[in-house]
């Protein structure tokens, strides 16, 4: 497999990870409301967002 073919496996890797730490961050956010974890929750936002943004960049 070149390195062009496994970008999108990457990709969809990526993804998952971000969508799985967002949960998780969303859900420490449930138990404790605060700064740190608001905080948490922007940032896994923030690498989905750069995710979906390479996927749009590749195509």
């Amino acid at each position: 497999m070149t390195t062009t073919e496994m970008f999108p496996v990457q990709l969809r890797s990526d993804f998952a990870q971000a969508c799985s730490d967002l949960a998780e961050a969303r859900s420490r956010q449930r138990r404790k409301d605060s700064p740190g974890n608001r905080g948490a929750v922007r940032e896994c936002w923030t690498s989905i967002d750069r995710v979906l943004d390479a996927y749009l960049d590749s195509r």
